[in-house]
């Protein structure tokens, strides 16, 4: 009998330890559960020129273009 009370208690300890999410930690004799993390900051959009092939040149340089403007991401000076 003392045998199976043994192995019912380390049963129940071990279910017990198992249904502690990961997240949680123990505060003040109970277990809480951390809040979600922030989500990332977006990241910021990549600047772009635009180029007029006919015009040899840039916006706004080149006020206006008779074909579509090609998009060109700037460069770091």
């Amino acid at each position: 009998m003392r045998k199976t009370l043994v192995i019912l208690l380390l049963v129940i300890a071990a279910l017990a330890v198992t249904a502690i999410p990961g997240d949680a930690h123990w505060r003040g004799g109970v277990y809480v559960e951390r809040p979600p993390a922030a989500p990332p900051a977006p990241a910021a959009p990549t600047p772009y020129w635009y180029y007029c092939a006919s015009a040899k040149g840039y916006y706004p340089t080149v006020p206006g273009c008779a074909e579509a403007w090609i998009k060109v991401p700037e460069r770091p000076r």
